[in-house]
C-alpha cells in the first residue's frame, strides 16, 4: 500500500523516461494520475499511477535498486 511519505521506485510505462527513486508528496482524488511524487535527484514533482509506483521497505532494497541501474547503464553501453 502506498502512502504520503514513502520512499518509492518511480517505473514509467514509456521508454525514453528513466526510472528513478522519488517521495510520494500527495495523493490526487480522481482523475488518471493518484499520486505526485518528487525526483529524489532533481525535485521535481511529477505525477504517476498505481501500476508506476513500486514502494522501497527497505535502505537494501534501494541500493540494490541503484546497482541494478548502473549494471544496466555499463551494459547498454558496452553493446
Amino acid at each position: 500500500m502506498i502512502k504520503i511519505g514513502d520512499l518509492v521506485i518511480v517505473k514509467s510505462k514509456f521508454k525514453h523516461i528513466p526510472e528513478f527513486l522519488g517521495i510520494v508528496i500527495d495523493e490526487i482524488e480522481g482523475g488518471v494520475w493518484r499520486w505526485t511524487v518528487a525526483e529524489c535527484k532533481t525535485g521535481d514533482y511529477v505525477p504517476w499511477t498505481d501500476e508506476e509506483i513500486i514502494p522501497v521497505d527497505t535502505p537494501r532494497q534501494a541500493d540494490d535498486w541503484e546497482k541494478k541501474k548502473k549494471i544496466r547503464k555499463i551494459l547498454d553501453k558496452s553493446k
